[in-house]
């Protein structure tokens, strides 16, 4: 189990995705930005992450170091489910952070970002 003290702003955030690699037809290239809600535990194990439009949660479980969460959840798509992983790394002050989230639909063809968030 990680150790370690470390501070996560709970509260609104802001979330810019940018799309990378997309073999599901989409363009690389594109940005997004999303409203969230991240809320750590008591204890510093995990993060709940609330897409504020459309009420989606999920939970990342802190992997190593200090600051690392990873997570995967299930999301609606136009084939049925598609299996989204997430892993993100938040600075030492716990108001930034930098991840990764891969997509991958029932057909196989999977779309990769890059994600950059802020506590507001």
């Amino acid at each position: 189990e990680p150790t370690g003290t470390f501070i996560i702003r709970s509260g609104a955030w802001t979330l810019v995705t940018t799309v990378l690699e997309d073999t599901c037809g989409g363009t690389p290239g594109g940005s997004i930005s999303m409203a969230h809600i991240v809320i750590p535990s008591a204890d510093g194990q995990s993060i709940v992450f609330t897409y504020n439009t459309t009420g989606t949660s999920f939970v990342l479980q802190r992997t190593t170091g200090v600051n690392v969460f990873a997570g995967t959840y299930n999301t609606p798509s136009l084939e049925g489910a598609a299996a989204v992983s997430v892993q993100i790394t938040f600075d030492a002050s716990g108001v930034t952070y930098m991840g990764t989230e891969s997509v991958t639909h029932p057909s196989g063809c999977i779309v990769r970002s890059v994600w950059a968030g802020r506590a507001d």
